[in-house]
C-alpha cells in the first residue's frame, strides 16, 4: 500500500467515524479544518455533508436567539429568509411562492466555487450561498459583531466587448443580533474586491433583530 492509498484509507475511516459523531464532535472537527482549508466547500466535501448541514453545525452547541434565527434563515424553502429579503430589497419572493411563479426547486443552497466564475467576486469564503432564480445570497454569522449579514449577488449583463459578466455591486444588510457598541443607525460602507483586484465601495442597509417583527416576516 503506498502513501496515498493509506491516506485514503484513513480518510474513509474518519469519515466512517463522524456519520454518528454528535454534533459538538462535527463542530470540532470542522472548526479544526478551518485552520487547513479556506472554503467551507472544501471541508464540507471532505467531509461527505452538504454546506447548509456545515453552517448549522457551526452554530450548533450554542443556545439562544442568534443561532436559531442563523438556523432558520437557511433552512430551506425558509418563509424568513424569503420575508426578510421581501422586506429590505423588494423582491416579493413569498407572493410568488405562494401564487406559483417562483417555485421551491429555484431556491437552494450552492457550492460557492460554482459562483465564483459567474460573478468574477472576489467573494467571502465563509457562510452558506444560496440560490433563488438567477440572485445569489451569501449569509453568514459574523460573531465578534454579534450580527448576521446578507450579501445579495447578481449579474446585470455581459460586456459584448469582453464577454465578460457585468456584476451590479452586491446588496448588504446587516441584522444586528444584539444590542452593542456595534448596532449603529447610522449609514455604514463596505469594501469588497472585483475580479480586476480593485476594492470599490457600497453601502450597507442596517437592521436590529429585537425592532423586527419576526411572526409577520415569517408569515
Amino acid at each position: 500500500m503506498d502513501e496515498m492509498d493509506e491516506f485514503n484509507e484513513l480518510l474513509q475511516g474518519m469519515r466512517e467515524e463522524l456519520k454518528d459523531a454528535s454534533d459538538d464532535v462535527l463542530k470540532f472537527a470542522i472548526n479544526s479544518l478551518s485552520t487547513l482549508f479556506e472554503n467551507d466547500a472544501d471541508i464540507a466535501n471532505l467531509l461527505e455533508i452538504d454546506l447548509e448541514r456545515l453552517s448549522q453545525i457551526r452554530c450548533s452547541g450554542t443556545d439562544g436567539p442568534p443561532n436559531n434565527f442563523f438556523i432558520e434563515l437557511t433552512t430551506l424553502p425558509s418563509r424568513l429568509l424569503l420575508g426578510i429579503l421581501d422586506h429590505f430589497y423588494d423582491t416579493h419572493y413569498k407572493y410568488r411562492l405562494i401564487e406559483g411563479s417562483l417555485l421551491e426547486h429555484d431556491i437552494e443552497v450552492v457550492d460557492p466555487h460554482h459562483i465564483y466564475p459567474i460573478l468574477g467576486y472576489i467573494t467571502p469564503n465563509i457562510g452558506v450561498y444560496i440560490r433563488i432564480e438567477n440572485l445569489f445570497y451569501n449569509i453568514k454569522m459574523v460573531y465578534d459583531k454579534m450580527s448576521i449579514e446578507i450579501s445579495e449577488y447578481q449579474i446585470s449583463s455581459i460586456d459584448p466587448a469582453t464577454g465578460e459578466p457585468k456584476i451590479e455591486y452586491p446588496k448588504i444588510l446587516v441584522i444586528f443580533l444584539e444590542d452593542n457598541d456595534y448596532a449603529i443607525d447610522q449609514p455604514m460602507k463596505f469594501g469588497f474586491m472585483v475580479g480586476n483586484g480593485k476594492l470599490e465601495y457600497g453601502n450597507v442597509i442596517t437592521a436590529k433583530l429585537w425592532e423586527l417583527d419576526l411572526d409577520e416576516l415569517s408569515a
